[in-house]
């Protein structure tokens, strides 16, 4: 994906992760001072979360891409597409939450919810405001068993 475009994508997955909503979703900071084990329990949460909303919201054929996507091992491949492109969409929005707090320092914290949506809207996964508050919500219960890193 070239640059305008992933910046395009960055920009729209924002404005709609970040639209009004009773609570956050969780931080880079918070995501990244968890443990290894505790990150892809989060992580599995959410792509479990996607999977319920699109289910509740009669969206199922989305529902069985979202399982292919993150359990179907290709040949050659030693993971799942949507692992690795979740990967890339993580280091990706880290990065920009990064610029964006030097560049404004008050602006808004980007979540570890949008890389989840860039990953899921890159496969043809229909993203709104109503399915993003379904993820989070589930997301908010989400608590660490293991002691944070210190990074």
């Amino acid at each position: 994906m070239n640059s305008l475009k992933a910046s395009i994508l960055v920009a729209f997955l924002s404005a709609v992760v970040l639209s009004p909503r009773p609570a956050m979703a969780m931080l880079f900071s918070q995501f990244d001072h968890m443990s290894n084990e505790d990150r892809q329990n989060y992580l599995n949460l959410l792509v479990d979360a996607a999977q319920q909303v699109l289910i509740q919201q009669r969206h199922t054929a989305d529902a069985d891409r979202i399982h292919r996507l993150f359990t179907d091992i290709r040949r050659g491949d030693q993971m799942p597409i949507g692992v690795a492109e979740l990967e890339l969409n993580l280091d990706s929005a880290r990065v920009h939450d990064a610029n964006r707090a030097i560049q404004s320092p008050n602006a808004p914290r980007m979540q570890i919810e949008t890389a989840l949506a860039m990953t899921l809207q890159k496969n043809g996964i229909r993203i709104t405001p109503e399915f993003m508050q379904g993820v989070t919500a589930a997301a908010l219960k989400f608590t660490p068993k293991f002691p944070p890193q210190n990074n």
